[in-house]
């Protein structure tokens, strides 16, 4: 009576039978019912035995989440992730780092991103989340491909040019900052 748990079986040896395989169920308790019968009873009488078995399959640390990737900023980066597996726990959340520096953000068991601020624009870095349950933390992920947070563009420029006059050569200069600093330009109407 009662089932085995899902990815456990029962296999035949020499002087009874193993239990075994790895748990994929939620964790929890399972009883189960095991019968043996005699197949090389020559006089074909029924013999038989039972044995009650009760598996506790516990919950371990979440797996890694997948699929890290980050989007950068200005000084910051957000990152996304697949979420992990519980194994048996709920998730009570993640914990993103970002190498090199070790800087972090948090992120609720429900949510798959979130934002590390204070990065040093002009420097690239990689990201790695790891899942928390009751047990405890779970292994990192693999890391994300790095990215480089930059600060954003600005363009100044004068109102009004007031001194240009035909057929006389003119210049203004237009202080560009942010960025990379590898820029083009276009004039738009």
């Amino acid at each position: 009576a009662g089932t085995l748990p899902a990815g456990l079986s029962l296999t035949p040896v020499a002087g009874g039978v193993t239990i075994s395989g790895t748990p994929t169920i939620a964790a929890g308790a399972a009883s189960i019912t095991v019968q043996l019968k005699d197949n090389g009873n020559s006089n074909n009488a029924t013999n038989t035995a039972t044995a009650a078995v009760s598996i506790i399959v516990n919950a371990v640390a979440p797996s890694a989440p997948s699929v890290v990737t980050a989007v950068a900023g200005d000084g910051q980066a957000t990152v996304s992730w697949n979420p992990a597996n519980d194994n048996g726990s709920a998730l009570t959340g993640y914990t993103v780092t970002a190498s090199p520096g070790g800087r972090q953000c948090a992120a609720a068991a429900n949510q798959n991103s979130c934002t590390v601020t204070g990065l040093t624009n002009g420097t690239a870095y990689a990201f790695v989340v790891t899942a928390t349950n009751a047990i405890g933390p779970g292994p990192n992920s693999a890391p994300s491909v790095p990215v480089t947070p930059l600060s954003g563009l600005a363009l100044t420029a004068p109102g009004i040019i007031a001194n240009a006059k035909v057929g006389v050569p003119y210049s203004l200069m237009l202080a560009a900052s942010g960025g990379t600093g590898n820029y083009s330009y276009v004039v738009m109407a």
